[in-house]
């Protein structure tokens, strides 16, 4: 992995104090396996480029998790079999994730958390609304709880346990593309057991003239909806389905592509999609540092690149790890450039670590 996976937390300069910085995330209730993978941290320009520590945090970045423990973006939370833990979000609601899941602390402006994996329930405290982006797009509680499942395709179901839950659902895919490789750049890309997706290959970016429109849906209490790698809406379960039923989609749909051999359809429709959400990404990276147009233009811009940011990288992230697992993965550098674009988005977007007055 290279440094272009690596976003800048804070602007300071080298000789300026230290500045103490607080959690994003505190992790409490924990049972059985939870671990953590800070291995791509945002680092601070401040102390020539340094990984960030909270007071008291040891420095190996993977870790066996425990109560009380604090991440920062880029952080990477992952429960086993038969674990638990909630996580307290900064400035308030909290998360409640399940086993074999994973959730992952946001490089990009606008969201609590990437999820990527199993179930999770999403909790408004405090009147604090709580925003968290998967394959299918961005879940919003602004009041009340929702709870997500994202099988191991990617599919994705949500479920409006209360009202005040609303869908930032992903647009409709872009056409699937040849990549064309070379066969010494697919050799290259298999080779690569660790990250097979991040290889420079030679590959054109999916261009856009218009950032792809999304529009947000209310869901009422009790109804859900299902949706495919691709995001379009799946079938095999009702806009009334329990959780429970809901936790057996989810399970079928994971168990569908329990062979590597399986996963290269998942990973193609991954990867077509989340080509779509970068093309968008750029787009409106593109606009805002054209002027933007007037402070309301700006702010709906800003809005259109956190939310093809998030989308993007809940599909890479859900990609890569069934890559990790084996099967074919060139389908996948249509996203190798995700890191560096969300690290070219900060300039515009930043985000910023909590920090004490």
């Amino acid at each position: 992995m290279t440094d272009s996976a690596v976003r800048d937390v804070s602007e300071a300069a080298v000789d300026a104090p230290p500045r103490v910085v607080r959690a994003w995330w505190t992790l409490s209730g924990l049972r059985g396996a939870v671990a953590v993978d800070g291995t791509f941290r945002l680092r601070s320009r401040g102390s020539e480029g340094s990984r960030v520590l909270l007071p008291g945090e040891p420095e190996a970045p993977r870790r066996a998790a425990r109560d009380g423990d604090g991440l920062l973006p880029g952080d990477l939370l992952s429960t086993g079999l038969e674990s638990a833990v909630e996580v307290s979000l900064e400035g308030g609601g909290a998360l409640r994730a399940g086993a074999s899941g994973a959730l992952e602390v946001p490089g990009h402006a606008g969201a609590h958390a990437v999820h990527t994996l199993g179930g999770v329930e999403l909790v408004s405290l405090a009147g604090e609304a709580v925003r968290v982006d998967t394959p299918a797009g961005r879940v919003l509680v602004s009041t009340g709880r929702a709870w997500v499942c994202v099988a191991l395709d990617g599919s994705t179901a949500v479920r409006a346990e209360t009202a005040g839950v609303t869908l930032w659902a992903t647009p409709a895919p872009p056409a699937a593309r040849a990549t064309r490789l070379t066969p010494a750049a697919r050799a290259r890309l298999r080779a690569q057991a660790q990250h097979p997706v991040l290889l420079d290959v030679d590959l054109p970016e999916l261009a856009a003239r218009e950032v792809r429109p999304v529009a947000p849906v209310a869901l009422a209490p009790g109804e859900s909806r299902v949706f495919t790698p691709l995001g379009l809406p799946g079938s095999g379960a009702g806009p009334g389905a329990s959780q429970a039923l809901l936790s057996r989609w989810c399970a079928n749909r994971s168990a569908a592509v329990g062979r590597p051999e399986a996963h290269l359809y998942a990973i193609s429709e991954l990867s077509r999609a989340g080509s779509g959400d970068l093309a968008d990404a750029r787009t409106a990276l593109a606009r805002l540092r054209t002027g933007g147009g007037a402070p309301e233009a700006r702010q709906a811009l800003l809005a259109q690149l956190s939310l093809a940011l998030g989308r993007g990288t809940a599909r890479a992230r859900r990609g890569r790890s069934l890559a990790l697992r084996g099967g074919d993965v060139t389908a996948l550098a249509q996203l190798a450039s995700l890191e560096a674009l969300r690290d070219e988005a900060l300039r515009d977007a930043p985000v910023e670590a909590p920090t004490t007055p």
